[in-house]
This record gives C-alpha cells, structure tokens and sequence, in this order.
C-alpha cells in the first residue's frame, strides 16, 4: 500500500478511527488559567481592609473590626492553607475560645454567600472554605 504525504499540522489516521473521524494524535492536556489558579485562594489587604475571592471583593471593613482583622491576617500569613492552628491569631493579641468562636461567626456572616469560616478540633483549629 503507498504511503500518502500528510499536510503539515495533520495526524495519520487509524482505518477504525478515520472512520469514526478520530486520529492517533495524542490529546492535548488542558493547563489552568494562572487567574484560575490564583483565585482559588482569597486575599486579604491589609492596607484597604478588604478581602478579595476570586476577583470580588467579598468584604471591606469600614470601621476597625481588630479581632477579624486578625483572622484574616493569619490565614494570609499562612498562605491560605485550609486548616491553621488557633496559635497563629495569638500574636495578633486574639485570645479565648468563645471569643474567637464569635469572630469567626462574624467574619462567615460578612462573608455573605462566597467563604466560610469555623472552629474544629475542639477548639484547637480554625479551618475556612469556599461556599
């Protein structure tokens, strides 16, 4: 059988799979966004004391608000890891379960609808996550 000359840019195709209209070529692995990548986290500025999720604000602070403000600061110290330890809000002067427990009622209920924030592990941990 003579070998037919392909046009650059084409694959060869199988005798089952050109009449299913599929060639051999490999397919080609989808690569995210780098914005889809990055708005997985949110991000807390401290300087506007906004909190951005995926290219929205999701809340600003229009009064000092000190003891989210400080809930958010660590998590960004963190990088955003789903679960920190309580420890992490203590330089921030945030001290006291039922204390941090309200904060971060709080903080999930100016949240609105896009992020959410909790206690586990008997205290021990917080943890926040998309809506």
């Amino acid at each position: 059988m003579p070998t037919r000359k392909l046009k650059p840019g084409r694959a060869k195709k199988s005798a089952a799979g050109a009449a299913r209209g599929r060639s051999r070529a490999a397919p080609r692995a989808k690569v995210p966004a780098a914005d889809a990548v990055l708005a997985e986290h949110p991000l807390w500025n401290g300087k506007d004391h906004s909190l951005t999720w995926r290219g929205r604000v999701v809340k600003h602070f229009k009064a000092a608000a000190p003891s989210q403000e400080a809930v958010l600061a660590a998590f960004q110290a963190a990088g955003w890891l789903p679960c920190i330890p309580v420890e992490a809000v203590a330089p921030y002067g945030l001290h006291g379960k039922n204390r941090l427990r309200n904060t971060l009622t709080n903080l999930t209920h100016g949240c609105g609808r896009y992020l959410r924030f909790w206690l586990e592990g008997n205290g021990t941990r917080m943890r926040w996550a998309p809506r």
